[in-house]
């Protein structure tokens, strides 16, 4: 059940928000990215955290980061 799901996921302590996510907007603003592509990148990250919560490291979203369009680093 769904019910089930999500105290799986709770009990794993799997990133379900930006603010769980290993970097933040200070992270990708000291990398050189300013305004709205601070909030896309995190957004991008996001979703690929929660399609695979083991990448919520802050070496791999970095490399991520870099991939996405609006990567400035």
């Amino acid at each position: 059940t769904l019910s089930t799901m999500m105290k799986n996921i709770r009990a794993r302590g799997d990133c379900l928000t930006i603010d769980g996510l290993a970097i933040n907007g200070r992270t990708l603003m000291e990398r050189g990215l300013r305004g709205r592509a601070i909030g896309e990148t995190l957004a991008a990250l996001l979703d690929l955290v929660l399609a695979h919560p083991d990448k919520n490291q802050k070496d791999l979203l970095l490399a991520e980061a870099e991939k996405l369009p609006d990567g400035k680093f």
